[in-house]
């Protein structure tokens, strides 16, 4: 996570709108306030309800597995992205290949990330090393990057997205099964002391 000094924040805001990109410092000054103050009020209760409704709606589901974390598997990391073949997706790094998920899994995957009860609005920055998906899941058009580190989700579709703090029903027993679930899809990311089985 890009981290910018409140002088160095000033300063940048001070170029963009030298340089007429009043529209991108809005977005940019949005954006840094979503992550270290929460998701939006306003933008939480109109957006959730129409993701979940596309991820209930969707066919398919699979995932993409995410890399070692930057901070505590910094050396991993660097040594993945040498060795394998990687994508982006909204800014983060993620294995090349899709992985298919068993008939039981998906059904499991599909009820717990459409259900309302699994998301609450996401209150800020953790003090985890910052946020980083483990897992991209794919739900048709709606994609969920999950951090089982700091249980965050961050779900986007090509129009919308919100920020999320993934809070399943009975949080810690079900986002330990679902932890455990998604590491048995474990093709890529090398275990270590941080990402254990």
């Amino acid at each position: 996570m890009l981290k910018i000094s409140s002088r160095g924040f000033r300063i940048a805001q001070l170029l963009v709108l030298v340089a007429g990109g009043g529209a991108l410092m809005a977005y940019v000054r949005t954006s840094r306030n979503r992550e270290q103050s929460g998701e939006d009020p306003a933008v939480w209760k109109r957006t959730l309800p129409r993701l979940l409704e596309k991820i209930a709606a969707a066919k398919t589901v699979f995932l993409y597995e995410g890399l070692p974390h930057p901070m505590w598997e910094s050396g991993e990391l660097s040594h993945e992205k040498q060795q394998k073949k990687t994508r982006q997706l909204h800014g983060f790094d993620f294995y090349i290949d899709p992985i298919t998920v068993n008939a039981t899994d998906a059904k499991l995957l599909f009820q717990l990330c459409s259900a309302q009860s699994s998301y609450d609005r996401y209150g800020g920055v953790k003090l985890c090393g910052g946020y980083h998906p483990d897992w991209c899941l794919v739900f048709g058009s709606v994609e969920v990057l999950l951090c089982l580190g700091c249980d965050e989700a961050r779900v986007y579709s090509p129009d919308e997205e919100i920020y999320a703090d993934f809070q399943a029903p009975q949080p810690r027993k079900a986002l330990k099964q679902l932890g455990k679930l998604l590491k048995v899809y474990r093709k890529n990311r090398p275990l270590t002391t941080y990402y254990k089985r």
